[in-house]
């Protein structure tokens, strides 16, 4: 499955757990979803979902249309919606996502890029 088109599968799985509170299923649950999904959907694709697009307005909503690290104010176009946590991809937590500037966002990317050298370099040690 590679299209989220209106009625598609994908849909008809997120507004279920969407609507049945995710907290509510394990681990085990969310695995059966992921394996319907083909469990590695194309990323680039969910984020220009119209799935996406609504977790993506309803986090800037929650953040009131600010930058959650530098409060400057946006809109839903200047603001991103970041993932700090890959693990419920598909199924995000709201505490999954932060709010950023395009410019917190460029740096905050930035700080991962040369975090992830680091650890190549100092062999593989987490910091």
């Amino acid at each position: 499955m590679s299209k989220y088109s209106e009625g598609s599968l994908a849909t008809a799985i997120i507004n279920l757990i969407r609507q049945k509170r995710m907290k509510e299923y394990e681990k085990d649950e969310l695995e059966v979803y992921y394996e319907m999904l083909n469990d590695k959907q194309d990323y680039h694709e969910y984020i220009k979902s119209p799935e996406w697009k609504e977790v993506s307005r309803q986090a800037k909503e929650r953040a009131e249309y600010r930058c959650q690290l530098c409060n400057r104010s946006g809109d839903d176009k200047s603001l991103h919606t970041h993932h700090r946590t890959y693990d419920r991809l598909f199924f995000e937590l709201e505490s999954d996502l932060i709010v950023l500037c395009e410019s917190c966002h460029k740096k905050f990317h930035d700080l991962e890029i040369h975090k992830e050298d680091e650890n190549v370099r100092f062999g593989e040690i987490a910091f």
